[in-house]
Protein backbone atom coordinates (compact mmCIF):
# COMPACT_ATOMS: atom_id res chain seq x y z
CA UNK A 1 0.00 0.00 0.00
CA UNK A 2 1.48 3.21 -0.79
CA UNK A 3 1.87 6.44 0.64
CA UNK A 4 1.25 9.36 -0.76
CA UNK A 5 2.04 13.34 0.31
CA UNK A 6 0.27 15.82 -2.46
CA UNK A 7 0.88 19.70 -1.32
CA UNK A 8 -1.61 21.62 -3.60
CA UNK A 9 -4.17 19.05 -3.55
CA UNK A 10 -7.13 21.23 -4.25
CA UNK A 11 -5.89 22.64 -7.77
CA UNK A 12 -7.40 20.70 -10.59
CA UNK A 13 -3.89 18.53 -11.39
CA UNK A 14 -4.02 17.61 -7.26
CA UNK A 15 -7.48 16.52 -7.07
CA UNK A 16 -6.17 14.37 -10.40
CA UNK A 17 -3.78 12.70 -8.72
CA UNK A 18 -5.25 12.30 -5.39
CA UNK A 19 -8.50 10.44 -7.28
CA UNK A 20 -6.24 8.45 -9.25
CA UNK A 21 -3.81 7.01 -6.37
CA UNK A 22 -6.46 6.67 -3.96
CA UNK A 23 -8.81 4.55 -6.76
CA UNK A 24 -4.81 2.21 -6.60
CA UNK A 25 -5.37 2.01 -2.69
CA UNK A 26 -2.99 4.39 -1.95
CA UNK A 27 -3.29 5.96 1.55
CA UNK A 28 -2.70 9.55 1.41
CA UNK A 29 -1.98 13.01 2.59
CA UNK A 30 -3.68 16.08 1.30
CA UNK A 31 -2.10 19.75 1.85
CA UNK A 32 -4.04 22.71 0.93
CA UNK A 33 -5.12 25.94 1.79
CA UNK A 34 -9.09 25.77 0.86
CA UNK A 35 -10.91 23.38 3.63
CA UNK A 36 -14.05 22.84 1.76
CA UNK A 37 -12.38 21.92 -1.37
CA UNK A 38 -10.11 19.04 0.68
CA UNK A 39 -13.30 18.06 2.36
CA UNK A 40 -14.93 17.37 -0.95
CA UNK A 41 -12.35 16.10 -2.48
CA UNK A 42 -12.15 13.54 0.21
CA UNK A 43 -15.47 12.13 0.58
CA UNK A 44 -15.32 11.43 -3.07
CA UNK A 45 -12.22 9.24 -2.44
CA UNK A 46 -12.06 5.27 -1.92
CA UNK A 47 -12.03 4.40 1.88
CA UNK A 48 -12.16 8.42 2.83
CA UNK A 49 -10.91 7.04 6.18
CA UNK A 50 -7.65 5.91 5.67
CA UNK A 51 -6.53 9.94 4.67
CA UNK A 52 -6.53 12.90 6.29
CA UNK A 53 -6.57 16.43 5.51
CA UNK A 54 -4.11 19.56 6.54
CA UNK A 55 -4.91 22.86 5.55
CA UNK A 56 -1.91 25.00 6.88
CA UNK A 57 -0.52 28.40 4.54
CA UNK A 58 1.57 26.61 2.44
CA UNK A 59 4.60 28.98 3.07
CA UNK A 60 4.46 27.87 6.66
CA UNK A 61 7.39 25.43 6.78
CA UNK A 62 6.74 24.66 10.57
CA UNK A 63 3.33 23.62 9.52
CA UNK A 64 4.44 21.14 6.99
CA UNK A 65 7.21 20.33 8.54
CA UNK A 66 4.66 18.79 11.34
CA UNK A 67 2.71 17.32 8.82
CA UNK A 68 5.02 15.70 7.32
CA UNK A 69 6.44 14.15 10.63
CA UNK A 70 3.27 12.93 11.43
CA UNK A 71 2.76 11.25 8.31
CA UNK A 72 6.42 9.44 8.58
CA UNK A 73 5.59 8.38 11.95
CA UNK A 74 2.24 6.84 11.74
CA UNK A 75 3.35 3.96 9.25
CA UNK A 76 6.06 2.40 7.09
CA UNK A 77 7.65 5.77 6.16
CA UNK A 78 6.66 7.23 2.39
CA UNK A 79 6.70 6.23 -1.25
CA UNK A 80 5.67 9.87 -2.97
CA UNK A 81 5.97 13.36 -2.29
CA UNK A 82 4.09 15.43 -4.82
CA UNK A 83 4.49 19.20 -4.75
CA UNK A 84 1.74 20.90 -6.92
CA UNK A 85 1.07 24.02 -4.51
CA UNK A 86 1.32 27.77 -6.85
CA UNK A 87 -0.29 30.78 -7.07
CA UNK A 88 -0.75 32.77 -10.35
CA UNK A 89 -1.95 36.40 -10.66
CA UNK A 90 -0.88 39.13 -13.15
CA UNK A 91 2.10 41.42 -12.33
CA UNK A 92 4.66 43.75 -14.43
CA UNK A 93 7.99 45.37 -12.90
CA UNK A 94 7.36 48.55 -13.61
CA UNK A 95 4.08 49.07 -11.26
CA UNK A 96 5.50 49.52 -7.82
CA UNK A 97 2.65 48.36 -6.56
CA UNK A 98 3.17 44.96 -8.12
CA UNK A 99 6.18 44.07 -6.01
CA UNK A 100 4.17 42.19 -3.58
CA UNK A 101 2.40 40.42 -5.96
CA UNK A 102 6.03 39.04 -6.87
CA UNK A 103 7.16 38.27 -3.62
CA UNK A 104 3.88 36.21 -3.06
CA UNK A 105 4.40 34.59 -6.19
CA UNK A 106 7.94 33.39 -5.98
CA UNK A 107 7.38 32.81 -2.04
CA UNK A 108 4.32 30.73 -2.90
CA UNK A 109 5.75 28.71 -6.38
CA UNK A 110 9.27 28.60 -4.95
CA UNK A 111 9.51 28.65 -1.28
CA UNK A 112 6.51 26.01 -0.82
CA UNK A 113 8.34 23.66 -3.15
CA UNK A 114 11.33 23.56 -1.27
CA UNK A 115 9.29 23.55 2.41
CA UNK A 116 7.37 20.49 0.50
CA UNK A 117 10.43 18.74 -0.28
CA UNK A 118 12.77 19.58 2.63
CA UNK A 119 11.13 17.47 5.51
CA UNK A 120 10.89 13.96 3.36
CA UNK A 121 14.66 13.99 2.13
CA UNK A 122 16.62 12.30 4.90
CA UNK A 123 13.69 9.81 5.76
CA UNK A 124 13.26 8.28 1.52
CA UNK A 125 17.21 8.65 1.45
CA UNK A 126 17.14 6.29 4.31
CA UNK A 127 14.28 4.39 3.15
CA UNK A 128 16.07 3.81 -0.21
CA UNK A 129 19.08 2.40 1.15
CA UNK A 130 17.30 -0.38 3.42
CA UNK A 131 14.72 -1.33 0.90
CA UNK A 132 13.25 -1.65 -2.87
CA UNK A 133 10.94 0.45 -2.50
CA UNK A 134 10.39 2.65 -5.94
CA UNK A 135 10.50 6.36 -4.13
CA UNK A 136 9.17 9.65 -5.95
CA UNK A 137 9.69 12.91 -4.76
CA UNK A 138 7.95 15.25 -7.47
CA UNK A 139 7.70 18.84 -7.83
CA UNK A 140 5.87 20.37 -10.29
CA UNK A 141 7.23 23.44 -12.76
CA UNK A 142 5.45 24.70 -16.04
CA UNK A 143 6.41 24.98 -19.67
CA UNK A 144 6.19 28.82 -18.92
CA UNK A 145 9.91 28.51 -16.98
CA UNK A 146 11.62 26.94 -19.81
CA UNK A 147 10.38 29.18 -22.40
CA UNK A 148 8.72 32.52 -22.50
CA UNK A 149 5.22 31.86 -23.93
CA UNK A 150 3.12 34.93 -22.02
CA UNK A 151 4.45 37.89 -21.02
CA UNK A 152 3.17 36.89 -17.09
CA UNK A 153 7.28 37.68 -16.32
CA UNK A 154 6.44 36.97 -12.35
CA UNK A 155 5.05 33.54 -13.04
CA UNK A 156 7.49 32.72 -15.90
CA UNK A 157 10.60 33.49 -13.24
CA UNK A 158 8.94 31.77 -10.17
CA UNK A 159 8.68 28.44 -12.41
CA UNK A 160 11.89 28.97 -14.36
CA UNK A 161 13.22 28.99 -10.31
CA UNK A 162 11.49 25.96 -9.92
CA UNK A 163 12.83 24.05 -12.82
CA UNK A 164 16.37 25.01 -11.60
CA UNK A 165 15.79 23.75 -8.04
CA UNK A 166 14.43 20.87 -9.15
CA UNK A 167 17.41 19.84 -11.67
CA UNK A 168 20.05 20.28 -8.62
CA UNK A 169 17.92 18.62 -6.54
CA UNK A 170 17.94 15.60 -9.31
CA UNK A 171 22.10 15.64 -9.18
CA UNK A 172 22.20 15.53 -5.52
CA UNK A 173 19.95 12.50 -4.91
CA UNK A 174 20.98 10.86 -8.18
CA UNK A 175 17.34 11.33 -9.38
CA UNK A 176 16.63 10.93 -13.79
CA UNK A 177 13.00 11.43 -14.44
CA UNK A 178 12.44 14.46 -15.94
CA UNK A 179 8.82 15.14 -18.00
CA UNK A 180 6.95 17.20 -19.61
CA UNK A 181 2.83 16.82 -20.08
CA UNK A 182 2.06 17.43 -22.46
CA UNK A 183 5.64 16.13 -24.53
CA UNK A 184 5.22 18.60 -27.60
CA UNK A 185 4.16 21.57 -25.39
CA UNK A 186 8.18 20.66 -23.66
CA UNK A 187 9.39 20.09 -27.31
CA UNK A 188 7.88 23.30 -28.53
CA UNK A 189 9.66 25.35 -25.63
CA UNK A 190 12.81 23.84 -25.98
CA UNK A 191 12.81 24.86 -29.87
CA UNK A 192 12.23 27.98 -28.97
CA UNK A 193 15.33 28.42 -26.81
CA UNK A 194 17.61 27.74 -29.43
CA UNK A 195 16.21 30.85 -31.74
CA UNK A 196 18.49 33.96 -31.75
CA UNK A 197 17.75 36.00 -28.86
CA UNK A 198 17.39 38.83 -31.65
CA UNK A 199 14.44 36.97 -33.62
CA UNK A 200 12.87 35.56 -29.87
CA UNK A 201 12.91 39.07 -28.63
CA UNK A 202 10.71 40.15 -32.05
CA UNK A 203 8.45 37.44 -32.01
CA UNK A 204 7.66 37.91 -27.89
CA UNK A 205 8.54 41.40 -27.27
CA UNK A 206 4.39 41.79 -26.42
CA UNK A 207 3.48 39.04 -25.95
CA UNK A 208 0.19 39.33 -23.61
CA UNK A 209 0.11 38.91 -20.06
CA UNK A 210 -1.73 37.77 -17.52
CA UNK A 211 -4.63 40.73 -16.54
CA UNK A 212 -3.39 43.14 -13.40
CA UNK A 213 -5.53 43.24 -10.25
CA UNK A 214 -5.86 46.97 -11.58
CA UNK A 215 -6.97 46.51 -14.59
CA UNK A 216 -9.42 43.93 -13.87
Amino acid sequence: MKRIFINGASSSIGVALAQYYAEQGAVLRLVARWQLVLEQLLAGLPHPEQHRLYVPDVNDHEALTAAAGAFIGVGNGIDMVIGIAETSQGALTAHMEDQKVFEKMFVTNVLATVFTSTPFVATMKRQAQSSQRDLRLVDVGSVAGISVLSGDVAYNGSKAAVIGYCASLRGALRGRSYQVIPWKMGVVAKLLRLLPYRLYDLFFSNAPHKVRKSES
